[in-house]
């Protein structure tokens, strides 16, 4: 559902909205959050489509007015998501404030020493979900492994950053203003999945809370190229040309090598 939603929401960007359109991407954002609370980023992002789409046409885009509006979507969709968490009973009881009445965010406990300790503690083992555990927690790879991989994480983000700084910032590339709006969705897409993602950690700040990587697979379209991309980043010019041959031939290989060494060993030990 989520992925239908980018690939019509990414249509519209590129020649236009119509009324099917529209209709397909409200409904496909409220059967996401019928299904499952980790598709709730779907409903931002159509507003940050629409403003996205309007905005571009009426004012233009700048570097300024492209990281203030990220930043402050982010922040927004944060500071609500919290507000809704705490009053649908994590999105699971849309209606709970009618008998529960409304319930307000305590602002200073999510900022203690104690929960400033706890997120770093979280951000560590989103980082082991990612790179080590198969986007679970019960499913561990060797610990070498896990260092490899997040030290490659670590690149890939930094990779993703530097793309994202040519093509939005210094404008470098042969991007279309359309296809910087499907960007810009995507992006959106992306911050607003890891916000949903994170909620739980913030308002219960309950030890029993990770962040799962496997939570990011309604964003698979979005965290897919960007990461693709930051990869691309990473290599010298004269490289590039075998990066497509060479990327997704290595994925074939290390999950035939996970498939082999590792799943089946884990499951029938």
């Amino acid at each position: 559902v989520a992925s239908l939603f980018m690939l019509v929401g990414s249509q519209t960007m590129l020649t236009g909205p119509t009324r099917r359109r529209l209709v397909l991407l409200v409904a496909l954002a409220g059967l996401g959050l019928l299904i499952k609370p980790t598709a709730f980023f779907l409903l931002p992002t159509l507003l940050a489509g629409l403003l996205i789409y309007t905005l571009r046409r009426f004012r233009g885009w700048s570097p300024a007015r492209i990281t203030a509006g990220l930043l402050a979507g982010t922040v927004l969709v944060w500071a609500g998501g919290i507000f809704v968490y705490l009053n649908t009973g994590a999105g699971r009881r849309p209606l709970a404030f009618l008998t529960d009445g409304l319930r307000w965010p305590d602002w200073a406990a999510y900022l203690s020493p104690s929960a400033l300790a706890y997120y770093v503690q979280s951000a560590n083992f989103a980082v082991l979900s990612f790179a080590g555990l198969f986007g679970w927690s019960n499913l561990h790879i060797p610990w070498s492994w896990v260092r490899v991989w997040a030290v490659v994480l670590g690149l890939l983000i930094l990779g993703g950053g530097w793309f994202c700084f040519r093509v939005f910032i210094i404008r470098q590339g042969d991007f279309s203003d359309s296809q910087i709006d499907v960007l810009l969705l995507w992006l959106a897409a992306l911050l607003f999945a890891f916000v949903g993602v994170t909620m739980p950690i913030f308002v219960t700040q309950s030890r029993s809370w990770g962040i799962h990587s496997r939570y990011y697979f309604p964003a698979i379209i979005p965290l897919a190229f960007f990461l693709t991309s930051a990869a691309r980043q990473l290599l010298p010019a004269r490289l590039r040309r075998f990066f497509w041959p060479a990327w997704p031939a290595a994925w074939a290989v290390y999950d035939a090598v996970i498939v082999v060494f590792i799943l089946i060993p884990f499951i029938y030990s």
